[in-house]
């Protein structure tokens, strides 16, 4: 809709600029009509004007005759104006008139057979260039020269058409231009989705917008609130994964606060952790086999670590019958997706997260999410950091090892090859941008070395990888999570 309001201004815009140039081409003709003609019409006018000149001179005219009367001029009467067209005589003999008796004779009226006096000038014709119709005493009314084109009746001639090839052309030159903002604009959302499918290609460790893969946000999941646990609140569901096909369950702890109104437009940061052992149908975060989410709660009162949404998953999927019959270490997928094997690296890192973005206020910051393990949780956390740098920022692992040792890896070549291609150390030449602790692990430090920057690597030894361990390791842990995890605004 954006797009094609876009070119629909630029339509407009167009439009709207010849109509003005136009008009403004339309009131310079009005102003200086000689501009406006042709230098044929200006000819024409020329010669016109010339016509009437000559035809004016030809035309007769009145002429005011100077005072006579029958006695050489004597008397004071005018004569009447004669026309110049008529010939006067010299003399002419006036015939006897009957008296019919012996009426005296006025005396100014001439006698029988008296001769009129002959005027005193010659008989001529007269030519003026004054116009006929002037009469005596009327003072002569010079024309005041007009440019040559600039008939009147021309003028507004020019000026009272409206051309039909001109508005033909405007109405080319609006559909033009609205065609032409509608393929530019095509054009642009083109170049866009390339650069978008290029800048999503273009850095693993980019920061996602708020969706996995580039697939659009799922809906909200059906999470179930179990209870308060440490002042939070903790929720689970048994979740199908879309993409992994693995359905097991999740548990998300909420931080104290979050359900308040004053936190309602407020996004959270988010720690995965990741389970030790058997990890079927439970999680050591979230249960009361570690004193874990006591300590997190006082980091986040003490402002060490910042308040956290805690999402929890189970470790592997299978029955608590196997848990109960010791079989998990031998069907251990190790976090990977292994070859005809439950997904688990799709299921935590993709199903997981969408589930959790779709349903709780979580940011979907990478440098907001960061992970935790123990046990064998804690090779998890390291592995997943390396091989989603996209997704997460930073690391924890709690008496964890970094090398891969199930024995479903030895099944047959393509598992094989799949172990090579998971193992945390191979993983490491990639260079993520992440940063991973090692804590309570021997030989952790001979890992950390092998690191190349922008990955770092910090590790501690420790006693051992008892799950019990980690209630001591935690205060440095957690206070690593809160240097390289950044809060949301609020």
């Amino acid at each position: 809709m954006t797009r094609t309001l876009k070119g629909l201004l630029i339509a407009v815009t167009l439009g709207a600029v010849v109509v003005l140039v136009l008009r403004a081409r339309k009131s310079r003709a009005a102003a200086d009509p000689v501009e406006s003609l042709s230098p044929g019409d200006a000819t024409a006018d020329a010669k016109a004007d010339s016509k009437a000149y000559l035809k004016a001179q030809q035309r007769p005219r009145a002429v005011a005759l100077p005072p006579a009367d029958g006695r050489g001029g004597e008397s004071g009467q005018p004569v009447p104006t004669v026309p110049t067209t008529r010939a006067v005589p010299t003399a002419r003999v006036r015939s006897a008139e009957p008296t019919g008796g012996s009426e005296p004779t006025s005396a100014a009226a001439p006698g029988p057979g008296r001769v009129e006096a002959p005027l005193p000038f010659a008989p001529v014709e007269l030519t003026s260039s004054a116009p006929a119709a002037l009469t005596r005493h009327e003072p002569m009314r010079v024309p005041e020269p007009r440019p040559i084109g600039a008939d009147p009746a021309s003028v507004r001639r020019r000026r009272g058409v409206r051309s039909p090839l001109g508005i033909g052309l405007l109405a080319l030159v609006v559909v033009g231009a609205g065609v032409g903002g509608t393929f530019a604009y095509k054009g642009i959302a083109d170049d866009d989705k390339q650069n978008v499918a290029s800048s999503t290609k273009a850095d693993p460790s980019a920061e996602p917008s708020g969706t996995t893969s580039g697939r659009p946000k799922a809906a909200p999941q059906n999470f179930t609130k179990v209870g308060t646990k440490s002042g939070g609140t903790l929720n689970r569901m048994s979740l199908a994964g879309g993409r992994s096909g693995v359905t097991a369950d999740v548990w998300v702890w909420l931080p104290p606060g979050y359900d308040t109104p004053a936190n309602q437009g407020r996004s959270y940061p988010v720690l995965v952790a990741q389970s030790a052992l058997p990890g079927i149908e439970s999680n050591s975060f979230v249960d009361d086999s570690v004193a874990f989410l006591p300590k997190l709660v006082a980091g986040i009162e003490t402002g060490t670590v910042p308040p956290y949404i805690v999402v929890a998953p189970e470790l592997l999927p299978y029955p608590k019958s196997d848990a109960d019959a010791g079989r998990t270490a031998a069907k251990d997928t190790e976090c990977s997706d292994v070859p005809n094997r439950p997904r688990m690296a799709t299921f935590h890192n993709e199903d997981v997260r969408e589930a959790v973005l779709a349903t709780f206020r979580a940011s979907a910051d990478r440098a907001s999410w960061a992970l935790i393990g123990d046990g064998s949780g804690g090779l998890c956390a390291v592995k997943y950091a390396l091989q989603y740098p996209q997704y997460y920022a930073a690391a924890v692992s709690l008496s964890g090892r970094t090398t891969l040792k199930s024995p479903l890896w030895d099944l047959d070549a393509g598992t094989k090859a799949a172990k090579a291609a998971n193992e945390p150390v191979k993983l490491l030449d990639a260079r993520p941008d992440v940063q991973i602790l090692l804590s309570g692990q021997t030989g952790g430090s001979e890992f950390a070395a092998k690191a190349k920057a922008p990955t770092a690597v910090k590790a501690i030894t420790g006693s051992g990888g008892a799950s019990g361990d980690i209630v001591r390791q935690l205060p440095e842990a957690l206070t690593f999570l809160g240097r390289n995890t950044r809060t949301p605004a609020a």
